[in-house]
């Protein structure tokens, strides 16, 4: 019996070998059981990926790290150990910006990083915070600084409730801190607490200041932060200033009151410090009646410095440098360790939200989240005020730490076992009184941070082998599907970094443990979800994705590991960001499909060329002026070629190979397992293709469809192919399944539109 097997998407993409009797599931007719260096578009398209440029060569092993300061402008950031360089979206290396870093190799992808325009914060659990600045100057000139982050007040602990006080020697520049019995009791390792921030609080004796209105004359100050209001009493006439001590010692004018002869007036005025100031009244007089008065009053009746701990003597006794004044040097029951240290860790995570930035999850306080003050992301005092700084434990059942978090709907906050909301009453903004924090789900997430792919939520789950789609579930909690499961074989060695990449197709790319790239296809307003491995001569270690300048394509950057002239290198290459719009506009000479490929316009023509040094020793293929170069072996950074040309594209060489799922062919006596099935002939629709090889096996005698042009000379640009290729004959075998397989290895754009199998059927 004879049969014609239409095949005309395989959006579902490759399938695990477990699945491969699996007729019955939905997605089964549109995946593949093999679908290699090609990967299936929205349109069930099967493309073949375009080849990786070649941009530089690394220091050595590396992360690749986005950064975008401005719209215009975008670069990538090479993390290697305790080293970071930059690239330009053009493929150059920044001149002369070599940052240190405090990061080992072994780190490198436990970084998180959160940008916001120019600037970045890095976390890392076992060194500080640090941000990555980049200013441009009036002329133009860019300048890179990779710090620690300096905090104005940095994130602390819950206060002190025990009967432990706190002696300080002085209120400014160093002094020793004194407490009652031991507090320092984070680490075995004592000077793992220099470095730790400690806050100290004293409740004021006097909360205002009065200025008798009857002579000019000046205020005693008092230390304002938060609220305070300014009320005057009685019949006066002159001007009364309010004044804040600047930097220099003298004193500024924040506001000024007249009060005239012929009308009695008095002043009720309030005003916040958002920090620590020096405030006082000064007034000149003209005349009075009786005796008038002006009250300056502090809402707070605490008042609340801090110093960070420089020497350590013992368990209660350290040296400190005061960052922001004590009230005074008597004890003090009312104090807060700092939260970041040696001794305590630092956090996992970070990012921005709602204007504030976050971080979360250090050894020492593995649930807890510290959000800073609104716009002022270096500002961790708590306070009472909407946009004061916050801090936060996760009731969670475990104390599985934060490992990242997500700006999203709510703030999501991932732990290695579940995954939580930060929520406001009727969708308002975060302050500090009206925060709760909900439980969406029981997952547990690996210490890499979810990624926004279109509108969905994607999580790498702990164990890293597990990619999952997770949609924000309010009341109802989080529901979590796995992306992965129907190409599990993919991510068994765990998944070590993934991005997004948006235009033309919206495709996620992930690198595994073990140097492969992968890539899903997703577009859920499609139904498409599609996974497929992508080959190269050698192992990839980090993926980055920058925007592209239109719609044809964003940049997908890869990190390289490979073996050339007998040593171990690693390059910077990227897909062609270009090769959409290459097919589409016909551009025969500089279409790219070979791996850490060059370009070389020589000019005149020649058989010459070199630029290709970085592939000593190695077999190269490509394209001279359109045409296939044959294969050969690159020699003191040379190739010649047999005719002369004017433009080559030269690089290693990659197979791309489609195989679909087994056809499920029911018939009046059952399934087709069982039977045995001879496919000699096959038509093919495909689109600007050219190269393309069919067997009846991935293991059998390819043959080539007759899609070149041969009214083309020998050396000459072949046109690619557009439509429908009928009734080419395949050497076959009878098999016990249809295993007819498609194979492209030359340096050709190909797509698989559709195809049509000619299958007989044996067996009852």
């Amino acid at each position: 019996m004879a049969l014609h097997i239409l095949r005309n998407s395989c959006a579902a993409g490759e399938f695990s070998p477990l699945l491969d009797t699996r007729g019955d599931l939905p997605k089964f007719p549109t995946g593949c059981r093999i679908l290699r260096n090609f990967f299936p578009r929205i349109y069930g398209t099967a493309q073949r990926r375009p080849g990786m440029l070649y941009e530089g060569t690394l220091l050595g092993n590396a992360r690749l790290i986005a950064f975008r300061p401005t719209a215009a402008r975008q670069f990538v950031l090479e993390l290697s150990a305790l080293k970071m360089e930059v690239w330009d979206d053009d493929g150059s290396k920044v001149s002369g910006v070599s940052l240190t870093t405090p990061y080992l190799e072994t780190e490198l992808f436990e970084v998180q990083m959160k940008q916001l325009n120019n600037i970045a914060f890095f976390t890392h659990p076992n060194h500080p915070p640090y941000e990555l600045t980049l200013t441009v100057d009036g002329s133009g000139n860019d300048s890179w600084t990779m710090v620690e982050t300096v905090f104005d007040w940095p994130p602390m602990r819950q206060r002190n409730e025990s009967d432990i006080t706190v002696t300080a020697s002085g209120t400014t520049g160093s002094v020793t801190l004194t407490f009652s019995d031991d507090v320092f009791l984070d680490s075995p390792t004592l000077n793992d607490h220099i470095g730790m921030a400690v806050e100290v609080t004293h409740r004021r004796p006097q909360v205002s200041e009065t200025l008798a209105l009857d002579a000019t004359a000046d205020s005693s100050s008092i230390t304002v932060v938060g609220d305070y209001t300014l009320t005057t009493y009685g019949t006066w006439e002159g001007s009364l200033d309010v004044e804040v001590k600047n930097l220099n010692g003298g004193w500024d004018t924040i506001r000024s009151f007249e009060s005239p002869a012929d009308a009695l007036r008095n002043i009720a005025w309030k005003a916040t410090s958002e920090k620590p100031s020096e405030i006082r009244m000064s007034y000149t007089t003209v005349s009075h009646q009786g005796n008038p008065s002006a009250v300056l009053e502090v809402e707070d009746s605490e008042y609340t410095g801090w110093a960070e701990i420089t020497a350590m003597t013992d368990r209660a006794i350290c040296t400190a440098t005061v960052k922001t004044a004590l009230f005074g040097t008597g004890a003090t029951d009312i104090f807060r360790l700092g939260s970041f240290s040696p001794a305590t860790g630092y956090p996992r995570a970070c990012t921005f939200h709602e204007q504030r930035l976050v971080f979360a999850g250090t050894n020492a306080q593995p649930n807890t989240t510290w959000l800073s003050r609104t716009n002022d992301f270096r500002w961790f005092r708590y306070g009472a005020y909407d946009d004061d700084a916050i801090g936060f434990t996760l009731s969670a059942d475990d104390s599985s730490p934060i490992q990242s978090m997500l700006s999203h709907v709510a703030l999501l906050i991932f732990t290695q076992s579940e995954e939580w909301a930060l929520l406001t009453s009727e969708q308002t903004p975060v302050t500090p009184r009206n925060i709760f924090v909900r439980r969406q789900s029981r997952i547990g997430t690996a210490q890499k941070t979810p990624i926004i792919a279109s509108d969905t939520v994607v999580l790498l789950e702990r164990g890293e082998k597990k990619l999952r789609q997770f949609q924000y579930g309010g009341e109802q909690g989080g529901i979590s599907d796995d992306l992965t499961a129907l190409a599990e074989h993919l991510v068994r060695n765990g998944v070590k970094e993934y991005q997004f990449q948006v235009q033309p197709d919206p495709i996620l790319w992930c690198v595994t443990n073990d140097g492969k790239l992968i890539a899903m296809t997703i577009d859920q307003s499609q139904n498409v979800i599609g996974w497929s491995p992508h080959v190269t001569d050698g192992l990839v270690r980090s993926v980055a994705i920058t925007s592209g300048e239109n719609a044809l394509g964003d940049s997908v950057w890869v990190v390289v590991e490979r073996e050339v002239n007998g040593s171990t290198v690693y390059y910077l290459e990227r897909l062609d960001p270009l090769w959409l719009e290459k097919l589409e506009d016909d551009e025969t000479t500089s279409v790219v499909y070979v791996d850490s490929a060059v370009t070389v316009d020589g000019g005149a023509p020649t058989t010459t060329f070199s630029g290709f040094s970085h592939l000593e020793g190695k077999t190269i293929t490509g394209l001279a002026d359109g045409a296939e170069i044959p294969a050969q072996v690159v020699t003191g950074g040379q190739i010649v070629l047999s005719t002369q040309a004017t433009r080559v594209v030269v690089g290693l060489p990659f197979t791309s190979t489609m195989q679909p799922t087994r056809s499920e062919l029911g018939s009046e006596t059952g399934t087709s397992l069982g039977r045995k099935f001879l496919t000699q002939r096959c038509s093919v629709n495909v689109w600007k293709t050219l190269g393309l090889k069919v067997s009846d096996h991935p293991d059998g005698t390819f043959t080539e469809f007759l899609l070149r042009d041969y009214d083309t000379l020998m050396g000459e640009t072949e046109p690619w192919f557009t439509g429908q290729i009928d009734d080419v004959q395949i050497n076959a075998d009878s098999r016990q399944s249809i295993d007819t397989t498609f194979q492209t290895d030359s340096p050709f754009p190909c797509s698989i539109t559709a195809f049509t199998l000619k299958t007989m059927v044996d067996g009852k």
